[in-house]
Formats: structure tokens, sequence, C-alpha cells
């Protein structure tokens, strides 16, 4: 991420979740790396999480350019984001596809000039 820098906005709770951590560390590593693709001159991402009832929230957000509202329902199909720089574009479906795996929601908010978040859930065991 060259010029990116990240930040934790919190320390992650403490919270037994069923997971597969090697699954999980790729969405931590794609998500983060592609906001770091959105701001070529540098920028902020910034990671945090909160514990809710029923789920563990994450948010990974950018200071980046944002994104054009038509691109938002294209995030999530395969080779779909036209004008990529690098990689095939498969970085959100797999995402998607593992947070789900989990049992989890993935959903993105974005604002042109405003940024990128990035948003999932997974669930507590009972």
């Amino acid at each position: 991420m060259k010029g990116a820098a990240i930040h934790c906005e919190n320390e992650p709770s403490a919270v037994p979740l069923l997971i597969n951590p090697r699954r999980l560390r790729r969405v931590f590593h794609n998500l983060p790396h592609n906001a770091g693709l959105a701001m070529p001159a540098g920028g902020i991402v910034m990671l945090r999480s909160s514990l809710k009832p029923a789920r563990v929230l994450t948010e990974i957000e950018d200071t980046g350019p944002g994104l054009a509202p038509e691109l938002i329902p294209k995030l999530f199909e395969p080779f779909a984001l036209p004008g990529r720089q690098s990689g095939p574009g498969l970085g959100s479906p797999v995402c998607r596809k593992i947070i789900e795996g989990h049992e989890g929601r993935l959903r993105p908010e974005s604002k042109p000039g405003r940024g990128t978040i990035f948003m999932f859930s997974i669930p507590r065991p009972a």
C-alpha cells in the first residue's frame, strides 16, 4: 500500500468466534489492500470493531475518493469493475463469499469524495 497508513481505532474484543482464521485473514488482507489501491497518492485505512449482542462488527474505512453510486452494485461481481490497475478483480467477491461462509454479512457504503467503508459482521456463538 504505497503511501497509505493503517490505523486501528480500537483493540479488537477478545470474544470466541467460530471462524476459519486462514480464510478470514484473506478478508483482512484484501479489503485494506483494495482501499490502498484506491488511494495511490496516499491516505488512511481505518480498522475498527465493536461487539453487538449477537455479532461482532468490523469496519474498514478509507479516506480515498469513494465510489460512484453505479459501481456499488458491481463490487461483488467478478471482473466487473472497469479501469482496474492490478489484479483480476476477485478480491471483493472472494471476501463476500468468505464472510457469508461464516454466516456473516458484508456491505459497502461509499460517497464520492468521502471514502468507502466496508462493514462485515460475524455471529457470536450462542
